[in-house]
């Protein structure tokens, strides 16, 4: 039991030292590239969050766990991303939740799947096949290659776990989880680069701009290979990729998630009801309500053609100007005042 504890402090220890010198190293390695600066730092929204993690992962892996609250800013829940940060308490909250994704990403089930390669030993270090893995999943969590300085003490930090663990898959674990857990991951960090006399996003900036635009989640294999060739860099390049992501039936999730911040839906769970007066008002009727008014508006918005403004009787306005009144009769039913409800013919 004594040596359960001491190894379990030093893995602590470990992951926590490894944590600190990534990011000093990482920021010392930014530093040093003159020609570029950090525009902008946007924290990724709950559903980003998520989205990104099942697009790297896959959609088996659970995220559980608390999300710091988000805050609107000239209505919009999105406008925040670029101002708020992360407490001290939301901060351990995010390592608790990479620790059970990465878990999960390197246990008996999943290994075989997300992990491409077979450590020479399951009992000892293999930095080779640990490079392969955090490299390709630092790609994708990053947004952008990692850096020297960040695979190095990352691939440090796994070798060192491996060893005082004895399990190649314990070190992995926690040198994926300080990349699920990073700054790096958890904003979007734009940088801009030097474009004459004046200044403009990098292509990898502008691949997560587009791809989070469009589709909410991370960008995809192309879109970053788009950026790693430079295609980014051109207005053609763009526009090519701008017509793909609008091509994909993937667009409903980046329009839902608009729709969803813009329309306010989330203040539906705070709708209550006197049960006397509307027995049948109950949870799923929220959640219903919310689900009608998403779908009636990418249906009019991706499918007919039409226009959400000319929707008077719909919640496809904002909650503030309908009394959060319902996209049809039936919800309306149940949800607007005695009077509106009579009017209805409820």
């Amino acid at each position: 039991m004594k040596d359960m504890k001491v190894r379990s402090r030093t893995i602590a220890i470990g992951f926590a030292c490894a944590g600190v010198m990534s990011i000093a190293f990482g920021t010392a390695s930014f530093a040093a590239e003159p020609a570029t600066y950090v525009a902008g730092l946007r924290r990724l929204t709950e559903t980003e969050y998520r989205n990104s993690i099942a697009d790297t992962f896959g959609s088996g892996i659970d995220v559980q766990g608390r999300f710091e609250p988000e805050r609107r800013v000239g209505g919009l829940l999105a406008s925040s991303s670029a101002i708020l940060s992360i407490t001290s308490s939301g901060f351990e909250g995010y390592s608790k939740m990479a620790d059970n994704i990465a878990a999960q990403v390197v246990n008996e089930k999943n290994r075989g799947k997300l992990i491409s390669c077979t450590p020479k030993s399951a009992t000892a270090p293999d930095d080779k096949c640990a490079g392969e893995v955090l490299s390709h999943y630092g790609l994708m969590l990053f947004r952008r290659p990692l850096r020297d300085a960040e695979i190095k003490a990352r691939m440090a930090l796994a070798a060192n776990l491996a060893k005082s663990s004895g399990n190649f898959y314990t070190g992995l674990r926690y040198a994926l989880a300080s990349l699920v857990s990073s700054p790096e991951f958890l904003f979007r960090v734009e940088t801009a680069v030097a474009n004459g006399k004046d200044s403009t996003l990098d292509n990898y900036s502008r691949a997560a701009r587009l791809s989070y635009l469009f589709w909410d989640t991370t960008p995809d294999a192309e879109l970053l290979g788009a950026a790693q060739s430079g295609a980014l860099a051109t207005p053609e390049g763009v526009s090519k990729q701008v017509d793909r992501l609008m091509a994909s039936p993937r667009l409903e999730n980046g329009m839902r998630a608009f729709f969803a911040d813009y329309l306010e839906l989330d203040t539906f769970g705070n709708i209550t009801k006197d049960p006397t007066i509307y027995p049948k008002f109950m949870g799923s009727v929220v959640d219903s309500a919310k689900e009608e008014t998403l779908r009636s508006a990418i249906d009019l918005t991706l499918k007919s053609n039409g226009d959400v403004r000319a929707r008077p009787s719909s919640t496809a306005r904002s909650p503030r100007s309908t009394a959060c009144g319902s996209i049809s009769s039936r919800t309306g039913c149940l949800m607007n005042s005695p009077k509106a409800r009579g009017a209805a013919g409820c």
